[in-house]
């Protein structure tokens, strides 16, 4: 999942409007950033990618960017 991918995921998810620009801003940056989003697309990516990752590792994400690599995405 390049980029692009990974931001349409994360905008069909949250119904929330960011770009690649996006990626490395401190979630509490984004617009519209909700805490449970963390958990809605951490679960759609595991599902579009078939590779589970840990929970505590994902918590500690502070951004998207680092959400998308902890998943190889």
């Amino acid at each position: 999942m390049n980029a692009e991918e990974f931001v349409e995921l994360v905008c069909a998810q949250t119904g929330m409007h960011v770009g690649t620009d996006h990626l490395d801003l401190p979630f509490d940056a984004l617009p519209a950033w909700d805490s449970m989003y963390l958990l809605t697309v951490a679960t759609a990516v595991e599902a579009r990618t078939g590779r589970s990752l840990n929970v505590a590792d994902a918590l500690e994400c502070a951004s998207l960017g680092q959400l998308r690599n902890l998943v190889g995405a």
